[in-house]
């Protein structure tokens, strides 16, 4: 049987306590957790990406008509 670190009360296993010091514990806990930012993919130098989720396009070089133009 283990008893609450603040106010003594018996819990039954894997029972949580409520009383405010163990809710101030569990809420201290909750913000200080961050999770890792996602990085964003990054086109590279001349391509660019479509929609999320779509393939890279690659630049094309200019054709004879651009060319002329």
């Amino acid at each position: 049987m283990a008893f609450c670190k603040y106010c003594g009360t018996p819990l039954a296993d894997g029972q949580v306590c409520t009383c405010p010091g163990a809710v101030n514990e569990a809420n201290a806990a909750a913000a200080a957790y961050q999770p890792a930012p996602e990085a964003a993919p990054t086109a590279p130098a001349g391509g660019y990406y479509g929609a999320p989720g779509t393939a890279y396009v690659a630049p094309k070089a200019p054709g004879a008509f651009g060319i002329a133009l």
